[in-house]
């Protein structure tokens, strides 16, 4: 694993936790709990996405 891709995954984790305490945090939703999971599931899928073109293909600069 390139150091490139351990700073995107710890990246990742930072944004996971920041979104987290922002969802619990508000109350402008009744299904918070529904939303967040959409919402970190469509994210984590986005940048792993991300991550797996960047470890098969680095030379290939495309979306970083």
């Amino acid at each position: 694993m390139s150091r490139l891709t351990f700073a995107f995954g710890a990246a990742l984790l930072l944004v996971e936790i920041a979104v987290t305490s922002v969802v619990v945090a508000t109350t402008a939703r009744e299904d918070d709990w529904l939303f967040f999971a959409i919402v970190m599931t469509i994210a984590i899928a986005f940048v792993i996405s991300g991550l797996v073109a960047l470890s098969r293909r680095p030379e290939n600069r495309t979306g970083v």
